[in-house]
């Protein structure tokens, strides 16, 4: 009993680890997640794999084509939940990544066996999610260098930033 107490013990304080490091780290994390690692991610697919999964990746394509109008849907219920509005500043950035993590979700699927139509629309969605979540965590660089920094954010006139501007 005590040795499967101790390794629950073990594994709850790396899960709150895991947690307190990505609160404090977050928005590095999403910031290397969407600049580096999604486009990184296809070109190493597509150029180290392009001989073998060439096919594959066509063939995925033709089993799920982009479709504006559905994942354009699928992105406006997401940034709805998150109240993100089209007058939003961060709105269109959200709505541009959409189509990278449709990209990247083909690519991904092409190094994965099971393949159904089924499976590869709910990693696109959950890629899609995601990130569009890094998208809006690192919209603001301004407030998280400030937060970073335990600063206020000002305007021009030395007044505190109100943040529904």
């Amino acid at each position: 009993m005590k040795k499967s107490d101790n390794k629950k013990e073990k594994r709850i304080k790396k899960i709150e680890y895991s947690r307190l490091y990505y609160e404090k780290n977050k928005y590095d994390i999403c910031k290397k997640r969407v600049n580096q690692y999604l486009e990184n991610s296809i070109k190493n697919v597509e150029s180290f794999w392009q001989n073998k999964y060439s096919k594959k990746i066509e063939e995925i394509e033709k089993k799920v084509p982009y479709n504006y109008e559905k994942w354009d849907k699928f992105s406006s219920i997401i940034l709805y939940e998150y109240s993100i509005q089209k007058n939003n500043e961060c709105y269109d950035d959200c709505k541009s990544i959409v189509y990278e993590a449709y990209r990247y979700s083909i690519h991904r699927m092409t190094l994965r066996k099971r393949k159904t139509v089924k499976h590869i629309n709910f990693y696109i969605r959950k890629m899609i999610k995601l990130f569009i979540v890094c998208t809006l965590i690192i919209f603001n660089e301004k407030r998280q260098i400030c937060k970073t920094h335990g600063l206020k954010l000002v305007d021009e006139n030395g007044e505190e930033y109100n943040k529904e501007k």
